[in-house]
């Protein structure tokens, strides 16, 4: 349900919540909003609201109003639902006690740790709502997806049958199946950031890939498009893990120097950080005067190095500035590999 510019996400959706626990919540809500876990756990019937249900209830976000962070809730959560059972044990009997005078005073204290990172938070959340809310596993490489793929899950219906196409996901489902020789192959579900789609992977790619082929895992394919009245699949011809996908698909590396902000002995250093990062890409300098003059240098077949984020960042930190492009293979970088092929700077 839209409420202004949010929405409420119905109970009964999250996994392990009941309708008997919910009507319970619903109950204890009558007499004002919970402040706290300790507050929720010392005014909901805890027989019908058992751990399972509270532990869905921290890892889908549902306490994200009371600020105490998802990882504290969990960590503490065995003493908070003995401080409230002792809690109400004490309220329903005829005398008064402790928990009457001091009341939140003897509440178990919530450990100071850090926050689970965004990929944990992520994966509690798909496991107790099915989808994500906070975010995306894929929203961090959206860069890269930018970059080195060319189609996704809606575009992909757009593309001609047969046309070769690179696309970036979660893998979320494998079937593995045995073809008639005994050799494996597989059917995967792959969703991105706005949708899914279905792959085949026939056993001369699952031989190669078939580790890779893990839930949850974050991967980029290559493929042929497979297009019928009724469906649009790939038909796999590699997969790489999406950490791999600049040292696996740049063609050539570039440095973009500014010479009136470099010395030359700084030259020499930058040599020994480039050194550092061997490989199989080209590399090129560009040495630039602003608005006057570039002198582009290509580096000797010895000095083919490996992109990634290793060597760009450490570039990139020893100049100041964002010096450091790549232009990766395939159609995407077709355009700017020929201007420089144009230059006489190889393939």
């Amino acid at each position: 349900t839209t409420v202004g510019s949010k929405i409420r996400f119905g109970l009964v959706a999250v996994k392990n919540v009941g309708e008997g626990a919910i009507e319970s919540i619903i109950d204890a809500r009558k007499n004002g909003r919970f402040s706290s876990l300790y507050d929720f756990c010392e005014r909901v019937a805890l027989q019908k609201v058992n751990k399972r249900v509270v532990e869905s209830l921290i890892k889908c976000g549902a306490f994200d109003s009371t600020d105490a962070g998802r990882r504290q809730m969990m960590e503490s959560l065995e003493d908070v639902l003995d401080y409230g059972q002792r809690v109400q044990k004490e309220r329903s009997g005829s005398q008064i006690s402790l928990f009457d005078v001091v009341g939140s005073g003897l509440r178990p204290t919530m450990p100071a740790i850090d926050e689970w990172d965004e990929k944990q938070l992520l994966a509690f959340e798909k496991e107790s709502l099915g989808f994500y809310i906070t975010g995306h596993p894929l929203t961090r490489y959206e860069a890269l997806l930018d970059k080195f793929t060319n189609a996704n899950s809606i575009s992909i219906k757009e593309k001609n049958d047969g046309a070769t196409v690179r696309i970036g996901g979660i893998i979320r489902n494998t079937k593995t199946i045995k073809t008639k020789k005994g050799d494996l192959m597989a059917f995967v579900t792959i969703e991105d950031l706005l949708g899914s789609i279905e792959v085949t992977v026939f056993s001369s790619v699952y031989k190669k890939i078939h580790d890779f082929l893990v839930d949850d895992n974050p991967i980029v394919l290559q493929g042929q498009v497979q297009k019928d009245e009724n469906s649009v699949k790939i038909l796999v011809d590699s997969l790489i893990p999406i950490d791999k996908v600049e040292e696996t698909w740049t063609a050539s590396i570039h440095f973009n120097l500014d010479i009136t902000k470099i010395e030359r002995t700084r030259l020499a250093e930058l040599y020994d950080i480039i050194n550092k990062h061997p490989g199989l890409c080209l590399a090129y300098i560009h040495l630039r005067d602003p608005d006057k003059t570039e002198t582009i240098i290509a580096l000797p077949d010895t000095m083919k190095l490996k992109a990634g984020s290793a060597l760009t960042r450490e570039v990139n930190r020893f100049l100041g500035y964002n010096a450091v492009e790549t232009v990766c293979r395939e159609a995407a970088a077709s355009p700017q590999l020929n201007n420089f092929r144009k230059k006489g700077l190889g393939n």
